[in-house]
């Protein structure tokens, strides 16, 4: 419920040293906090909408989880830690580049197994804490920015898909932001506890969370240092606190700290001493970053990442910006203003981000945004319109229908074009469809004017924003549940350009069956694999403890089971073998999507020109496990391709 009879002023909890406490640094002052807001909301409903976003989140972090093929990347962080535990397993030992998600990992996968579901779920986890992570910031940012942060974390897509795809970046963006409440409470308080916490986070941030942790510590300096340099501030009270507080910082205290976490990571508490080397490799993983694209990956891959799955952040984002700048906001925001400059830079400057570095503008859009919905939100007060509370929501209802009419003609007509050729252009078999799209976006602009005239041009504005959030927050949050779930494996979506596919579930039934026909037992049957020993298809198969990694097939191999890549003749064997065929990858063109197509493409990943599997593999079972007489497979060649 919103009570606009409450008492305006922004609730900071006194510090325990006041004479030290410098409030103006890190409070909100008149962009769109508490302190000028119209409304606020009531304990009860504050905690009620923790609850509910928690709720959701986790739902659509859960569901499915444990169905879906791990990606290459996901698949080597898991068999890195799965060799370290099992001494016996089949495969080369792997040099984690996460040492923080390593440790996490073996210490799940040690009292879990080895399930999809328990190598992704500490990353769920962090997910979560980050969604709550606002409640540590409201006594800057205000009560109600703080829920409406909460919910922008649970609307995103990128968010949502990073999380459930063991993601370092989330365990970096939870670090940034952990560390930056304790550095504002040591600012407050100089309790050297939290200067030391901080120290340590941070070193976890650059050393043990990804290879690209150190850009996120950089973009926060940035952020700092662009704060400073915006500030109105003629008595220099801000560069006086900065510097008091770098003065009275734990230097010695916070390094040697420091140095003793990233050992206890490293190591995972002194259980796996040669982990220390993930530190190393961080460190040449973040300067190859700098010079290595991945081949399939398309440049500013985060930048691109952003604006196809979060629209709307972008909108209310740069919004909020420009409040932000044009008001002479508060340090934290204008801290946010400078955070996301240095990630887009950092997005056009580092060739070895990936679509899960998206983050790096998600959280400083998602503060920036919610400057802006937080006014959208405030009931309109105005000296000469008297606009009722539910007239700007009645607005956005009204576009909302509009905007559903408009999307749900231009699909039609993209869907069209679906039908024809790639090679022809398609011609709009219902013109009457386009007209009523251009009615309808006619018809937001009549309805913007036809409430201005009614009730004021702030009364539009507040419609319309809250219009364009409801429309895009439902696209949003439906792409990320495609980019996560429905579509996880298919290469059209733009998150995961290369993805290994679900096939790869069958393919671990198939041997399971085969093993057990064999052996009697589920894993027990030797296998023979001519595939690299540190991907999807490993991970698939990392159970079978009797794997032997090969380069190549030959006639020496006459094991119960082969894998082997596909190829134009049947392999010689040294036996006679029944062969199933499995695509391991899917690649897509984007090249063949022309500028009619980008409508069913936006929507709902649909093309005139299909996905291609053309990295497949064949399960060769011997004769006697696959349960036919060896004479009848003599005149057999390679197995038809599977879907």
């Amino acid at each position: 419920m919103l009570d606009n009879s409450m008492n305006l002023a922004p609730e900071i909890t006194p510090p325990i040293d006041a004479d030290l406490n410098p409030p103006s640094l890190l409070a909100e002052r008149g962009t769109g906090g508490e302190a000028n807001s119209a409304f606020r909301l009531t304990i009860a409903v504050d905690q009620v909408l923790y609850a509910i976003f928690f709720g959701v989140a986790l739902v659509l972090r859960l569901a499915e989880l444990g169905t879906i093929v791990l990606s290459d990347a996901e698949a080597r962080e898991a068999l890195s830690v799965f060799r370290v535990l099992n001494p016996n397993a089949a495969g080369s030992p792997l040099l984690t580049t996460h040492p923080l998600l390593f440790a996490a990992n073996a210490l799940t996968m040690t009292v879990g197994g080895s399930a999809n579901m328990v190598v992704r779920l500490p990353t769920v986890i962090v997910s979560l804490l980050l969604i709550l992570m606002p409640l540590l910031f409201r006594r800057w940012i205000g009560r109600t920015s703080a829920v409406i942060l909460a919910g922008l974390f649970t609307l995103s897509p990128v968010l949502l898909t990073a999380s459930r795809s063991m993601s370092a970046s989330v365990w970096s963006l939870a670090l940034a932001l952990f560390s930056v409440w304790l550095i504002g409470r040591f600012m407050e308080t100089r309790r050297a506890a939290y200067a030391l916490s901080a120290t340590t986070t941070l070193a976890l941030l650059v050393f043990a969370s990804e290879a690209s942790g150190f850009l996120v510590a950089l973009s926060l300096i940035v952020g700092l240092a662009f704060a400073l340099a915006t500030t109105d501030d003629p008595d220099r009270g801000t560069m006086r606190a900065v510097r008091d507080t770098l003065t009275g910082w734990p230097w010695l205290r916070g390094l040697l700290i420091a140095g003793g976490a990233l050992i206890l990571v490293g190591t995972v508490f002194f259980l796996h001493l040669s982990g220390l080397g993930g530190i190393g490799e961080v460190v040449g993983r973040s300067l190859q970053g700098f010079v290595i694209r991945p081949a399939q990956n398309p440049v500013a891959f985060p930048l691109l990442t952003s604006l196809i799955y979060e629209p709307v952040f972008w909108i209310f984002g740069v919004v909020g910006a420009a409040i932000v700048l044009r008001e002479d906001g508060s340090f934290l925001q204008r801290g946010l203003v400078g955070w996301l400059i240095a990630g887009i830079v950092a997005c056009l400057v580092y060739p070895g981000a990936s679509a899960q570095h998206a983050l790096w503008l998600t959280i400083p859009l998602a503060g920036l945004a919610a400057i802006t919905i937080e006014r959208i939100l405030t009931p309109v007060q105005d000296r000469f319109w008297n606009v009722p509370v539910w007239g700007p929501w009645l607005h956005g209802i009204g576009v909302v229908a509009t905007l559903s009419i408009t999307a749900i003609n231009v699909l039609t007509i993209g869907n069209a074009a679906l039908r024809v050729s790639p090679a022809l252009i398609p011609a709009i078999d219902q013109p009457f469809r386009l007209v009523l799209t251009l009615l309808t976006l006619a018809l937001v602009v009549i309805l913007f004017f036809l409430i201005g005239s009614i009730w004021g041009s702030r009364a539009a504005w507040h419609g319309l924003g809250i219009g364009l959030l409801i429309f895009l927050g439902v696209y949003s949050l439906g792409s990320g549940w495609r980019a996560s779930v429905t579509s996880a494996d298919d290469a059209r979506e733009f998150w995961r350009p290369h993805p290994a596919q679900q096939n790869l579930v069958l393919l671990e039934k198939e041997l399971v069956t085969a093993s057990l026909r064999n052996t009697g037992m589920p894993y027990e049957m030797p296998l023979s694999v001519a595939w690299a020993d540190d991907g999807a298809l490993a991970w698939a198969i990392h159970r079978f403890e009797k794997t032997t990694f090969v380069t190549q097939t030959s006639p020496a191999l006459n094991g119960p089971a082969i894998i082997a890549p596909r190829q134009d003749e049947k392999p010689a064997l040294g036996a006679a073998y029944v062969g199933m065929d499995f695509p391991v990858y899917a690649n897509w063109d984007r090249g063949t999507m022309q500028y009619w197509d980008v409508f069913p493409w936006l929507y709902q990943r649909d093309s005139r020109v299909q996905p291609t599997t053309n990295e497949r593999i064949v399960l060769w079972l011997r004769a006697d496990v696959y349960g036919v007489p060896s004479s009848s497979l003599q005149n057999l060649g390679q197995p038809a391709p599977t879907k």
